[in-house]
């Protein structure tokens, strides 16, 4: 894994940064280590211990909505109106400075300002897995207030356009010829004319191919979804209730565009009371693996998953 990954784009190789270094704490195991930033209590940095980052920090002259390296918000921004304002905007607390503590070697907390528009703040433990390439991210919605809106934990990572893109689909949520995609961005006036190169893998498994990728975003209802590249697989997994209540209809959301692409896990609805709370456990996993097919990188996901 010495190999530069620089050549995804072009992007910037970032070094892990040390503790209290421009608001950053770093974290790290025999394996794998990360850097989370005060600044909108995001995470700059995840990779092997012996390569480079992951993650991709936002394209020059992007709007930040659309951009980021890997952040969490209370809710979708589908509820903006309802809640007076956009969570994703640069004047948004939970876009603002969060409080960092490190716990140990592989584990820090990260605290988001409360917020009074929405009525929430978050709380999120990082934690390493011992000897694995992978990580835990605890994530709590607190009601601090009364919020009229749904709540849930939407956590989005940026990253380099990847060969393929893989979604989860639930058994059972599915269509004649392949599991359900929720495609909604393709009602968009601003998406008219736009195609995806998406298609069913398998029974379980929804392939997208981002690369040419002008605009678009998908989904699906499932528990996990992964970045495909020449190195290996990066792997996002979250716990799917079936009977549970999720935003814009999937639990998995894929986003493309020529510069980046976001890959991102959506928990169920819930309608919080002042002292209530919700907690998503999401789990991140790099899997090393030359240039696989998609269907040799389900299969390996599938069996490190379970």
């Amino acid at each position: 894994m010495q190999r530069n990954l620089a050549f995804f784009l072009g992007v910037a190789v970032l070094s892990p940064m040390t503790n209290g270094q421009d608001g950053h704490v770093s974290i790290a195991n025999d394996v794998v280590r990360l850097t989370a930033s005060a600044a909108g209590g995001r995470v700059v940095w995840f990779g092997f211990a012996d390569g480079v980052n992951v993650l991709q920090g936002p394209p020059p002259g992007a709007e930040q909505r659309g951009t980021g390296w890997a952040r969490v918000y209370p809710t979708l921004d589908s509820f903006g109106a309802a809640m007076g304002g956009s969570v994703c905007e640069p004047e948004s607390p939970f876009q603002g400075t969060w409080h960092l503590e490190k716990i140990s070697a592989g584990e820090l907390k990260m605290t988001s300002p409360a917020c009074a528009r929405t009525g929430v703040r978050m709380v999120r433990r990082v934690r390493l897995c011992p000897g694995e390439p992978a990580v835990q991210l605890l994530t709590r919605v607190e009601a601090v207030g009364n919020p009229t809106w749904p709540a849930c934990v939407w956590s989005v990572a940026g990253l380099p356009v990847p060969e393929a893109i893989l979604l989860d689909a639930a058994p059972l949520r599915h269509v004649p010829g392949g599991p359900l995609v929720v495609d909604w961005w393709m009602a968009k006036p601003e998406c008219q004319g736009i195609t995806l190169d998406v298609r069913p893998l398998d029974e379980r498994t929804v392939v997208f191919a981002p690369k040419g990728a002008r605009l678009g975003k998908l989904g699906t209802q499932g528990g996990w979804i992964a970045a495909v590249y020449d190195w290996g697989v990066f792997v996002m997994s979250a716990p799917y209730d079936p009977a549970g209540s999720y935003a814009d209809g999937a639990s998995l959301e894929a986003f493309a565009c020529p510069a980046y692409v976001e890959i991102e896990t959506v928990g169920p609805l819930a309608v919080l009371k002042r002292g209530a709370s919700i907690e998503v456990m999401e789990e991140w996993r790099l899997l090393r693996g030359a240039t696989l097919a998609p269907a040799a990188a389900a299969e390996l996901v599938r069996q490190k998953l379970k």
